[in-house]
C-alpha cells in the first residue's frame, strides 16, 4: 500500500515536471475508466444472459458477462443500440470525481491526447463541468464516415484531443462488437494509436476483454515509457502481460491501482485538492424536486380521499337518518296498530 503510494506521488512529481517543460503524456482509459463499468443498470442485459441475476457479480463479472451477451451474433445493431441506449442506463452514465479529476489535470496541460474507449459523454461533461470550452480547448474525435480525424486534431490549436476510439453513441457512430475488423478500418485512427508507442503514456482502467483490441496497436511500446493503473495485474502469461514486460512498466495495482481512489491521490499529489462534484448538487436538488413532487401528487391524493371519505360519511348520514325514519315509522306504526287491536 505505502510501496503503491509512493509511485503515485511519483507519477505526480514527474507529471509536475513536464507540465513545467511544457512536455505532456498520452492517457489511455481502458473500459473500467468511466461511467458504463460502474453502472448498476444492466436490467435488459441481464434477461439475455445465461446468468440473469447481474446484482450477485461483481462489477468486472457483469461488464465480462455483457460483452459476451453484445457479440453473440443474434445480436442485430439494431439491439445493440436499444440495449446501450436503455433510459435507466443513460441516467447512470454521468461524470463523477474520477472524470472531473482528468479534466482538471487536462486543463492544467498534463495529458494530451487522451485516448478513451467510452462511447459515452461522461468525459466531456467533465471537461465542461471545468468550464472548458469545445474545440477552443478541448476537441472530440472518433471515426465518422467521410470525416478527416488528423484535420480534426488540429482544428484547434492550442485545443486538447479526447480520442473516442471506438465511436460516440449519441452520433449512432460507434461499435462495440466487431472491434478487430472496426480499427483495421480505420487507418487514420490506428495510424494516431501506433503513433503513441514513442511517447509516454498512463494507462488506467485496461481490461483484457473489453480493451484486447487496442493492445497490439499500442504497443509494442518504448521502454520506460510506460505506466500501468489498475486494481488487479494482467493475466500471466497474456499479451498484455508480455507487453508490460518487454518495455519495462511500471505498474501501480491494488487499491490504490482502482480508477477513481488513482485519479483522486493524483490530483491530490498535483494540485493540492480533488475537485468537487457539482453533478451531485444537482443530482440533490433534482431528487429534492422529484421528492416534492411527490408529497405534493400525494397531497393531492390525500385530499381526493378526503372528499371521498366525506362524500361517503354524507351518504352514510343519509342512509342513517333515512333507515332510523323509516324505523320511527315502522314503531309508530306498530304502535297504532297495536293500539287500534285494543
Amino acid at each position: 500500500m505505502d510501496q503503491n503510494f509512493d509511485i503515485v506521488k511519483k507519477v505526480a512529481d514527474i507529471l509536475k515536471l513536464r507540465e513545467k517543460t511544457e512536455a505532456i503524456t498520452a492517457l489511455f482509459l481502458g473500459a473500467k475508466a468511466g461511467a458504463f463499468f460502474r453502472s448498476l443498470q444492466y436490467s435488459t442485459l441481464g434477461s439475455f444472459g445465461l446468468r440473469t441475476d447481474f446484482s450477485s457479480l461483481t462489477p468486472l463479472e457483469r461488464c465480462h458477462e455483457c460483452y459476451r451477451i453484445l457479440c453473440d451474433p443474434l445480436f442485430t445493431l439494431q439491439d445493440v443500440d436499444f440495449v446501450l441506449t436503455e433510459k435507466d442506463l443513460l441516467k447512470e452514465i454521468r461524470a463523477a470525481v474520477p472524470e472531473l479529476c482528468i479534466a482538471e489535470l487536462t486543463k492544467r496541460g498534463i495529458f494530451n491526447p487522451i485516448l478513451s474507449v467510452s462511447i459515452y459523454k461522461e468525459f466531456e461533461e467533465a471537461f465542461q463541468q471545468m468550464e472548458m470550452r469545445e474545440l477552443q480547448e478541448f476537441v472530440v474525435v472518433w471515426p465518422k464516415k467521410g470525416g478527416d480525424m488528423s484535420r480534426s486534431l488540429t482544428g484547434g490549436r492550442d485545443a486538447y484531443a479526447l480520442i473516442k476510439v471506438f465511436g460516440d453513441i449519441a452520433a449512432r457512430e460507434y461499435n462495440v462488437n466487431q472491434r478487430f475488423r472496426y480499427l483495421e478500418e480505420n487507418k487514420a485512427l490506428t495510424k494516431i494509436i501506433t503513433d503513441l508507442r514513442n511517447t509516454d503514456i498512463l494507462i488506467v482502467g485496461a481490461d483484457q476483454i473489453w480493451d484486447q483490441h487496442v493492445f497490439r496497436y499500442l504497443f509494442p511500446h518504448s521502454i520506460g515509457g510506460v505506466w500501468y493503473v489498475n486494481d488487479e495485474a494482467p493475466a500471466k502469461d497474456s499479451a498484455l502481460s508480455e507487453y508490460l514486460k518487454d518495455c519495462q512498466a511500471e505498474l501501480i495495482l491494488g487499491p490504490d491501482g482502482q480508477y477513481e481512489n488513482f485519479f483522486r491521490s493524483l490530483s491530490w499529489h498535483i494540485t493540492g485538492t480533488v475537485p468537487s462534484y457539482p453533478p451531485v448538487v444537482e443530482q440533490v436538488k433534482q431528487e429534492s424536486e422529484e421528492s416534492q413532487n411527490a408529497i405534493e401528487k400525494l397531497a393531492d391524493e390525500i385530499g381526493g380521499l378526503r372528499k371521498d371519505i366525506e362524500g361517503l360519511r354524507s351518504e352514510l348520514r343519509q342512509f342513517l337518518g333515512s333507515s332510523l325514519a323509516q324505523s320511527h315509522a315502522i314503531t309508530a306504526n306498530t304502535t297504532s296498530t297495536t293500539a287500534e287491536e285494543i
